[in-house]
């Protein structure tokens, strides 16, 4: 059956349990309300997700979204010529708080049907348990094992997605999500020990601030492909109840 593309506003948010029919019309969480446009349907039902990210939607296996819960370690490697570094890491029991303030300033529209949504976060925490081992200067070590904390400051990404339509049911393409980028960032290591350095040495703040760099890179993959993942799967789930009265069918 020919699919057809159509234009719809997305604003991000989740939530476990949107909207429902019920003859001519939709109950909301005991609130009964006559049928909304699809742009209007969409876009609850993404609000509405923000609003239960701690819940998640255990029907649909969406994990929850804050506290989100990393399912796998993350080992990797540093190394930089300039001060000889070399160091393997590997983090552990990692969470994040704070996702459920997600915002959404602009959505573009790129081209036909098809849609560049932007989303900030003002602030991100992740945490976790962390070993390091390895040395900067050939001789100097560096070795470490304990808990972390990261602050993310100003976390931002954006995504493109569209709406089919087959003729009876709509559906939404898989929301590609860039990596979520941070503006700065402030990082604990405890337990870190590089060469009996102080922690406002130049040398100390530049690993903490790689390490910090290189950890987020591999935890935010995993973040980012969860949520394109349930983001996707949840709003297809709600757009099976889609029926409006005002819908007529493409000639």
């Amino acid at each position: 059956m020919k699919k057809h593309l159509i234009t719809i506003l997305l604003i991000v948010g989740i939530s476990s349990s949107c909207f429902r029919l019920y003859g001519g019309a939709m109950t909301i969480n005991g609130i009964h309300l006559a049928k909304s446009t699809l742009e209007d349907y969409v876009i609850q039902c993404w609000q509405d997700f923000i609003d239960l990210m701690d819940n998640g939607v255990p029907g649909l296996n969406i994990p929850t979204f804050d506290p989100w819960f990393a399912n796998n370690s993350f080992p990797f490697r540093m190394q930089d010529g300039e001060i000889v570094l070399r160091a393997d890491v590997n983090a552990t029991n990692v969470t994040s708080l704070g996702f459920s303030s997600v915002q959404v300033p602009a959505v573009y529209e790129t081209s036909e049907s098809h849609y560049n949504v932007s989303l900030s976060l003002p602030d991100l925490k992740i945490s976790g348990l962390y070993t390091i081992i390895g040395s900067h200067h050939y001789f100097y070590p560096i070795v470490g094992n304990g808990p972390f904390d990261m602050t993310l400051l100003d976390v931002s990404s954006s995504g493109t997605t569209a709406v089919l339509f087959d003729g009876m049911v709509y559906s939404l393409t898989k929301l590609q999500l860039t990596p979520l980028k941070y503006g700065s960032a402030t990082s604990e290591f405890y337990g870190l020990s590089i060469s009996d350095m102080d922690s406002t040495s130049e040398t100390y703040i530049e690993i903490v601030h790689m390490m910090t760099e290189l950890l987020w890179s591999h935890v935010e993959k995993e973040l980012r492909l969860q949520l394109s993942d349930s983001i996707t799967q949840y709003l297809n789930d709600q757009l099976l109840d889609f029926q409006p009265s005002s819908m007529h069918r493409q000639p």
